[in-house]
This record gives C-alpha cells, structure tokens and sequence, in this order.
C-alpha cells in the first residue's frame, strides 16, 4: 500500500520538545486544543531549514477519538510527539460522491463518515518521534488508550506536504 504522500516518519532528534510551554490558548476542536508555544523550543536550524509558518503547543485529552477529516487552513504539519498517547493516525479515501459533513459552528464541510470512505494507512506514532502529515488529506485519530497526547506542530499554510517531504529528505531527515 503506497502512503508515501499521506505521512513520513523523519528520523529528527526531538528531544528539543522538553523545552516546550503551553502558552496562550489558540483554539480548541472537541478535544483538541492548541497554544501559543512558548519557550523556543525549535532548534533555530531546523526553523532556518522547515521555515514553519506556524509553530504550536497540542494537548488532546481524554479517550476522544478524532472523525476522519481534513485540517481547516494547513496543507501540512510536522508532529513532533513526547508523549503519543499510543493513539494511531488514519489516513483515509473518500469516493467521488461522498460529500463531507459542515461541523456545528464551522464554516467550512471536512468531516466525513468512516462507513463512507476506503482506508489507505496508518502509523502509530511514539514518544519521542516524529511524523510529517498530509492534513490537507483525510485523516483521523484513534485513541487506545485515555493518557493525554502532547506534541510541538510546526505547521505550513502555503507548502505542499511533498515539497516539505523533500526538503527534509534532502537534509536526511
């Protein structure tokens, strides 16, 4: 099965992570929350290299499970994980007639029904790994077990997973 343009496991030291602090709070999606991260935790080489446009602190709590959907304004995002919380991401396929659901509130339809959609790969990110994401792609979060997740997400709104992918290829990422 070919993921190679859903997710990428980078071989990145990130122990940089324990130098992360929650900031200020930015928004929360059921029980994913995201914050300002504060403490400038991002190797400045790694930021001069990735050239994030975002960099934020994520707390997901509970046993929640995360629908299939795709991520509201970023194509792609770097995970940087201290604790994984044993969850497993999914990537998933929706066929052509399948239209996605508009969540109470939002503005925009990227939740989509499981029964609906063809499963194509997954990962089970742990402690102190890393994963390059295609959230622009439909992807969910399955919980195994009800300990908290946290992990720093650069993220980027204008760069294509594969032109991320290969800028950290190119520097044996």
């Amino acid at each position: 099965m070919e993921t190679g343009h859903l997710f990428a496991k980078l071989e990145l030291d990130t122990s940089f992570t324990s130098k992360a602090r929650i900031g200020r709070h930015v928004v929360t999606y059921g029980a994913i929350s995201y914050f300002e991260c504060l403490g400038d935790p991002v190797p400045g080489e790694l930021l001069e290299l990735l050239k994030p446009e975002i960099i934020r602190f994520v707390v997901v709590m509970g046993p929640n499970q995360v629908n299939p959907h795709r991520d509201h304004n970023i194509l792609t995002a770097l995970n940087c994980y201290f604790q994984s919380g044993g969850a497993i991401t999914h990537y998933w396929e929706a066929p052509p007639d399948c239209k996605p659901i508009t969540f109470p509130g939002a503005k925009t339809s990227n939740i989509y029904k499981d029964m609906d959609l063809k499963h194509l790969g997954s990962f089970k990110a742990h402690d102190g790994e890393a994963y390059l994401l295609n959230v622009n792609e439909i992807h969910s979060v399955e919980r195994t077990s009800i300990k908290t997740r946290r992990f720093v997400q650069l993220s980027w709104k204008q760069r294509k997973f594969g032109e991320v992918l290969e800028t950290c290829r190119a520097a044996g990422l």
